[in-house]
Protein backbone atom coordinates (compact mmCIF):
# COMPACT_ATOMS: atom_id res chain seq x y z
CA UNK A 1 0.00 0.00 0.00
CA UNK A 2 1.68 3.39 -0.72
CA UNK A 3 2.65 5.64 1.78
CA UNK A 4 -0.24 8.59 1.08
CA UNK A 5 -2.73 5.84 1.38
CA UNK A 6 -1.37 4.36 4.82
CA UNK A 7 -1.56 7.81 6.42
CA UNK A 8 -4.69 8.78 4.44
CA UNK A 9 -6.33 6.03 6.57
CA UNK A 10 -4.42 6.96 9.84
CA UNK A 11 -6.54 10.49 9.24
CA UNK A 12 -9.41 8.78 8.36
CA UNK A 13 -9.13 6.69 12.07
CA UNK A 14 -8.15 9.76 13.98
CA UNK A 15 -11.58 11.16 12.24
CA UNK A 16 -13.85 9.05 13.31
CA UNK A 17 -13.03 7.50 16.52
CA UNK A 18 -12.38 9.06 20.12
CA UNK A 19 -8.83 9.79 19.70
CA UNK A 20 -5.98 10.61 21.91
CA UNK A 21 -2.10 11.47 21.79
CA UNK A 22 0.17 9.80 24.48
CA UNK A 23 3.18 11.87 24.26
CA UNK A 24 6.28 10.32 23.98
CA UNK A 25 8.25 11.24 27.13
CA UNK A 26 9.71 8.61 28.39
CA UNK A 27 13.46 7.98 28.79
CA UNK A 28 14.84 4.60 27.82
CA UNK A 29 17.64 4.84 30.35
CA UNK A 30 14.94 5.38 32.68
CA UNK A 31 15.41 2.32 34.98
CA UNK A 32 12.62 3.06 36.92
CA UNK A 33 10.19 2.14 34.10
CA UNK A 34 12.64 -0.06 31.93
CA UNK A 35 14.17 -3.58 32.81
CA UNK A 36 17.10 -4.07 30.98
CA UNK A 37 17.62 -7.62 31.62
CA UNK A 38 14.35 -7.82 29.75
CA UNK A 39 15.50 -6.25 26.38
CA UNK A 40 17.39 -8.92 24.83
CA UNK A 41 18.51 -7.44 21.86
CA UNK A 42 18.22 -3.90 19.68
CA UNK A 43 15.15 -5.47 17.95
CA UNK A 44 12.84 -5.16 20.99
CA UNK A 45 14.08 -1.65 22.13
CA UNK A 46 10.91 -0.32 20.04
CA UNK A 47 8.41 -2.68 21.21
CA UNK A 48 9.79 -2.50 25.12
CA UNK A 49 9.30 1.97 24.38
CA UNK A 50 5.83 1.37 22.83
CA UNK A 51 4.84 -0.80 26.15
CA UNK A 52 6.10 1.44 27.92
CA UNK A 53 4.34 4.06 26.86
CA UNK A 54 0.97 1.83 26.85
CA UNK A 55 1.63 0.71 30.46
CA UNK A 56 2.04 4.87 31.62
CA UNK A 57 -1.15 5.77 30.45
CA UNK A 58 -3.02 2.44 31.30
CA UNK A 59 -3.51 1.46 27.59
CA UNK A 60 -2.89 -1.52 25.40
CA UNK A 61 0.06 -1.54 22.76
CA UNK A 62 -1.18 -3.52 19.95
CA UNK A 63 1.42 -5.49 17.84
CA UNK A 64 1.40 -8.53 15.35
CA UNK A 65 4.85 -9.71 17.03
CA UNK A 66 4.44 -12.31 19.79
CA UNK A 67 8.11 -11.91 21.10
CA UNK A 68 6.77 -8.66 22.85
CA UNK A 69 8.72 -9.42 26.38
CA UNK A 70 6.21 -7.63 29.05
CA UNK A 71 9.40 -8.27 31.12
CA UNK A 72 11.44 -5.63 29.62
CA UNK A 73 8.82 -2.85 31.40
CA UNK A 74 8.36 -2.63 34.94
CA UNK A 75 4.63 -3.00 35.82
CA UNK A 76 3.46 -4.65 32.80
CA UNK A 77 0.98 -7.04 32.31
CA UNK A 78 -0.30 -8.97 30.34
CA UNK A 79 -3.41 -6.37 29.98
CA UNK A 80 -1.20 -4.01 28.71
CA UNK A 81 -0.64 -6.01 25.56
CA UNK A 82 -2.74 -7.08 22.40
CA UNK A 83 -0.74 -9.37 20.19
CA UNK A 84 -3.22 -10.25 16.87
CA UNK A 85 -1.44 -13.23 15.87
CA UNK A 86 -3.38 -13.40 11.62
CA UNK A 87 -1.27 -13.45 8.92
CA UNK A 88 -1.80 -11.20 6.12
CA UNK A 89 -4.44 -13.06 4.00
CA UNK A 90 -6.15 -14.16 6.49
CA UNK A 91 -9.67 -13.05 7.68
CA UNK A 92 -9.21 -9.58 8.80
CA UNK A 93 -6.81 -6.68 8.23
CA UNK A 94 -4.64 -3.89 9.48
CA UNK A 95 -7.65 -2.09 10.76
CA UNK A 96 -8.84 -4.88 13.00
CA UNK A 97 -5.38 -5.27 14.31
CA UNK A 98 -6.35 -1.34 15.29
CA UNK A 99 -9.94 -1.52 16.59
CA UNK A 100 -9.08 -4.14 19.11
CA UNK A 101 -11.34 -4.76 22.11
CA UNK A 102 -9.54 -2.67 23.86
CA UNK A 103 -10.19 0.58 25.41
CA UNK A 104 -6.69 2.12 24.87
CA UNK A 105 -4.67 1.36 22.12
CA UNK A 106 -1.10 2.10 21.05
CA UNK A 107 -0.22 0.88 17.37
CA UNK A 108 3.53 0.57 16.72
CA UNK A 109 3.70 1.40 12.67
CA UNK A 110 2.01 5.15 13.76
CA UNK A 111 2.88 5.73 16.97
CA UNK A 112 -1.01 7.28 17.75
CA UNK A 113 -3.17 5.68 20.19
CA UNK A 114 -6.92 5.46 19.41
CA UNK A 115 -9.90 4.93 22.31
CA UNK A 116 -12.32 2.69 20.67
Amino acid sequence: MPTAQVIARLAEQIDRTDHVFWPDDLSLADRDVFDFNGILGPNQITDAYLLAIAVKNAGRFATLDRGVSLRAVRGAKPQHLAVNIRRVGERGSVDDVIMLRATRCIHAPFFQTLTV
